[in-house]
């Protein structure tokens, strides 16, 4: 049985990577244009998750997952120095 959107809106966020992606995987599984982009560093594993069409590919490697390939660690937690460094709208 398919789910509708509001079946999710008290969805929570795991911690678990794999099945955080896994659950935007199912929401979305019917649109073609869902991107999962998975980052592995040095220093952390992340997923960016985006539409196709609605974000500039270019400037999406060269503005967020270039920065976040060579971050460095810092006194600030992870989420904090995206936030603040990498990600500014």
């Amino acid at each position: 049985m398919a789910k509708n959107t509001s079946d999710y809106k008290n969805l929570l966020f795991s911690g678990n990577l794999e099945k955080d992606v896994s659950v935007f995987e199912e929401i979305f599984k019917k649109d073609v244009i869902l991107r999962i982009k998975r980052i592995e560093s040095a220093n952390f594993k992340s997923a960016l998750i985006y539409m196709d069409g609605m974000v500039d590919s270019i400037q999406l490697n060269e503005s967020v997952i270039k920065p976040l390939l060579v971050m460095t660690p810092s006194s600030e937690s992870t989420a904090e120095y995206i936030g603040t460094h990498i990600l500014f709208a």
